[in-house]
């Protein structure tokens, strides 16, 4: 694996065709990017890897623009929020037991499924969980990166579409974005420009 450099990432459209991805390696980026936080820790991301012909041509029926990724990519992952992913924090908290008791792993579950199914307001859980998408989708492409692919967040996408086309449940997942993930064949890109710090931070 690469070293990271941050400065370099950029958002590739076209890729080389024919570039295979093997289950091994797809499988060790998805480990690396659980890496990324989540609110406490409950992990809720969970991802959707089209790879084969009949999933890239049923996400293809999804997408606004973007067919070029779609077309030429070694994969299409989408990244999904998990509305039910608390449901999940037993599993979690005893993995993670260390020095705490089964009584105290006990009451964190406990205290976790009160926030999740009486405190936390729908529009509240909803926030959080997308949030921990964005972590997990940035941690992706950077993690590709590491291993030598190149990548491109896409939010052109009719996201009903993707419930229905892929066979996602909406009740209980958020299609937050979709990444295209291979080899470039594109030329040397033009430098991204950001705006400056002036129209960016603001120091109290």
């Amino acid at each position: 694996m690469n070293k990271i450099d941050v400065l370099k990432r950029r958002s590739v459209r076209k890729y080389k065709k024919g570039i295979k991805i093997s289950r091994y390696e797809m499988e060790q980026m998805i480990k690396e990017t659980q890496q990324a936080p989540s609110s406490r820790n409950l992990q809720p991301i969970r991802f959707l890897v089209c790879e084969s012909n009949e999933g890239r041509q049923k996400l293809g029926e999804c997408l606004i623009g973007n067919e070029l990724q779609n077309q030429t990519a070694s994969a299409m992952i989408i990244v999904l929020a998990d509305r039910k992913g608390y449901q999940k924090a037993e599993k979690i908290f005893t993995l993670n037991q260390g020095n705490r008791s089964v009584e105290k792993v006990k009451q964190k579950v406990k205290q976790i499924f009160h926030l999740y199914e009486e405190a936390y307001s729908e529009k509240r859980k909803e926030r959080i969980i997308t949030q921990d998408a964005a972590l997990a989708s940035m941690q992706l492409m950077f993690v590709a990166n590491a291993h030598g692919y190149d990548t491109c967040p896409i939010g052109g996408f009719d996201e009903q579409k993707v419930y229905q086309e892929m066979g996602i449940d909406q009740q209980r997942y958020i299609a937050t974005l979709i990444l295209s993930i291979g080899v470039s064949d594109e030329a040397t890109p033009v430098e991204a420009h950001r705006l400056p710090l002036e129209d960016v931070v603001e120091f109290l």
